[in-house]
């Protein structure tokens, strides 16, 4: 039995191998220079390929195919060469071309290509595909992209998820501030939107950390690249004049009332993009209703910024807004000047500057009315008209250093920011009582004059160092933030011919620092393992002055002299498990948590000491593209802020003289939240 089955495979194999024809040989030209073509064999009369090679280097080719044909055709091609034909026996062979070049007519051919493709994590879109008539710049287009959501302030979503990225050409050169991008590029230079999933920005953690970031990147067509494009508009007209007035009274004789000024709108838009080097300077201008500073918003910070918040609990009251769309009630006159430049000296190393100014003068005009019913037959009634200007002036500038290499990632960025911006605000108050025992009290012009200037510069370090293959994180941020402020109140009583003027004076300061490294493990493909030393520091220095406010006590303070600080050091533990679908995170931190306040007026000085423990739990499983579950929870408690810990009296507002001392500075509201999302 062995005999014969060994037999009956040996007669199969040398059938099958008798069935088998081989042909093979060189394409060459009258030199016998080797030629590039494309070589098919099918059953002699049929179009029918049973198989197709292309020559290698050296002009060789090999065919090997089975067919019961007594001949076969076997055809070389190419653009080059035309096509040549050969006709032979169904045998094993050698057969060689000598061609001589020629060109080859092709017919008409219409390529359709896909909107949307997936590579990996990648998945573009085909701008002309999405483009409708009337698209002028990309951002009119990635609105009509599926996944893709743009909110009115110009923010970019993918499938509900911020996108943490925005680049041109593989470069960041707006820093967040995409916006820009998506609102001055045009259309017709864009080939692709890429969209890049679990995009990892760091080259030497791309391999090591996941991520579920996802970022966006314009593929430019070719014509764009290297290119100074200009564009420029100009645009002018008039509208129905209006009112701009409290009664009969102008805000200032010489303001011109709303809707009396011409209609003027323009734009400068200068763009180049380059394989080392990009640039986005523009102007723009008008007075109908645009907020072209929503174009500066900043949706996301290149690397953690130290966050400065002075402290200025006073403000002027301004008219309420009227719930109708903005561009038809926004009387302004706005300007922005920006310049954005990045040099990249080396494949890995980036320097950019980028600098905004945003100048506006903004007028609104408001009015409301109170009607409350005292008793049956008696009623409150007050109204309250107001008028206002507000002058801005804000000024941004941020050079940056970053160098994101596969063996190290470097990052330094030094800001500057200040505004000096004002508030004027005319109102005028009525107040009277009807019914049996009617009252009129009369009315109340109030004049309030906001001044509120603000300066702070932060400088941001970071660095990411492999070590085997563990990783080293260490970030350093420093920023210093002053505001002196001024709120000027003057009340007249047009009835009973008195005046009142109230004067609050704020000078804040705060200094703040932060420093934190880490250093992660990573146990087989899965797991991570972070430890790290963190320590922040937040200095707040408090000075006002209360002029002409008579407090209800009579040994009350009306100025502060104070420092507010908070320190913390903390040892961060995370816990990771992670694929490229499903992460789960446990956090548990421990920080040793101190306050301290010095009330130079008050001679108080006084501190608190504590332990605090945050346990968090996070997990995200990413079910399909469109559908994943996000679920965490976080032990919490808020530790205070200055607005809690001055004894003197401060104007919030001509409406509202406050004070307010907590007596022994402690941790306080302890929470507990669990959020659970499915999308």
């Amino acid at each position: 039995m062995h005999r014969l089955i060994i037999t009956a495979m040996l007669a199969f194999a040398a059938i099958a191998a008798s069935a088998q024809t081989v042909i093979e040989g060189t394409v060459a030209d009258a030199q016998g220079k080797h030629v590039e073509a494309y070589v098919s064999v099918a059953p002699k009369g049929t179009g029918n390929i049973l198989v197709f090679a292309d020559t290698d280097a050296k002009g060789h080719y090999r065919l090997e195919f089975t067919t019961e044909a007594d001949s076969v055709t076997v055809s070389a091609s190419g653009l080059a060469i035309g096509s040549h034909t050969k006709q032979v026996a169904n045998r094993s062979q050698r057969l060689d071309f000598c061609v001589k070049e020629q060109a080859m007519q092709l017919k008409e051919v219409t390529v359709r290509a896909q909107k949307i493709r997936q590579n990996g994590d990648t998945l573009s879109y085909l701008v002309g595909a999405y483009q409708q008539q009337g698209d002028r710049v990309i951002g009119d287009v990635l609105k009509h992209m599926p996944g893709i959501e743009v909110a009115d302030n110009g923010g970019i979503k993918y499938n509900g998820k911020t996108i943490k990225k925005f680049y041109v050409e593989e470069m960041d050169l707006l820093q967040g501030r995409y916006g820009l991008a998506t609102n001055n590029i045009n259309a017709s230079d864009v080939a692709t939107v890429q969209v890049l999933e679990h995009h990892q920005p760091v080259k030497m953690l791309q391999d090591k950390e996941l991520s579920d970031d996802v970022a966006i990147n314009l593929k430019l067509k070719n014509s764009a690249k290297g290119t100074v494009a200009i564009n420029t508009m100009l645009g002018g007209g008039a509208q129905q004049a209006g009112g701009w007035h409290i009664g009969k009274r102008p805000l200032t004789d010489s303001q011109a009332a709303i809707g009396q000024s011409p209609l003027w709108t323009a734009e400068v838009v200068g763009m180049y993009f380059a394989k080392r080097r990009q640039n986005m300077t523009l102007y723009k201008g008008n007075n109908t209703g645009d907020d072209v500073s929503k174009e500066l918003t900043q949706h996301y910070s290149s690397v953690n910024s130290v966050s400065l918040y002075p402290f200025c609990p006073t403000g002027a009251l301004m008219p309420n807004g009227s719930g109708l769309p903005q561009k038809r009630t926004f009387d302004n006159h706005s300007q922005i000047l920006t310049m954005n430049h990045l040099e990249k000296p080396n494949k890995d190393t980036e320097l950019g500057l980028n600098i905004a100014y945003y100048n506006d003068r903004i007028r609104r005009e408001g009015s409301s009315v109170g009607d409350q019913f005292v008793s049956d037959d008696s009623r409150l009634l007050a109204s309250e008209a107001m008028t206002s200007e507000t002058k801005l002036n804000n000024l941004n500038i941020q050079g940056r250093y970053n160098r994101n290499a596969p063996n190290g990632f470097v990052a330094n960025v030094l800001k500057v920011d200040t505004h000096w911006n004002s508030d004027r605000v005319d109102g005028l108050l009525a107040s009277e009582r009807t019914g049996t025992d009617p009252a009129n009290y009369g009315n109340n012009r109030v004049r309030q004059h906001f001044d509120r200037p603000q300066l702070s510069v932060s400088n941001t370090f970071n660095t990411i160092r492999n070590i085997g293959k563990n990783t080293f994180d260490l970030h350093f941020s420093a920023g210093y933030a002053h505001r002196p402020n001024t709120l000027t109140v003057g009340v007249d009583s047009l009835l009973q011919g008195t005046s009142t003027a109230y004067t609050q004076d704020v000078n804040s300061h705060h200094i703040a620092a932060s420093f934190n490294t880490s250093y992660a493990i990573r146990v087989g493909q899965r797991f991570r393992f972070s430890y790290g030393v963190s320590a922040t520091a937040n200095l707040h220095g408090i000075v006002t002055d209360l002029d002409g406010f008579t407090p209800p006590a009579e040994h009350a303070q009306l100025s502060n002299d104070l420092w507010y600080n908070t320190y913390c050091v903390a040892l961060a533990q995370t816990y990771k498990y992670e694929t490229p679908n499903f992460y789960i995170g446990l956090g548990l931190p421990l920080e040793l948590y101190t306050q301290t306040l010095d009330d130079k007026i008050r001679n108080d000085q006084h501190g608190y000491t504590h332990l605090l423990f945050f346990p968090s739990l996070s997990a995200n499983w990413s079910i399909s593209r469109d559908l994943w579950l996000n679920a965490g929870a976080n032990y919490s408690k808020t530790v205070g802020d200055p607005g809690g810990i001055y004894s003197g009296y401060i104007m919030s507002n001509y409406r509202a003289f406050q004070r307010s001392y907590v007596e022994q500075l402690r941790p306080r509201n302890a929470m507990v939240s669990v959020r659970f999302k499915l999308l």
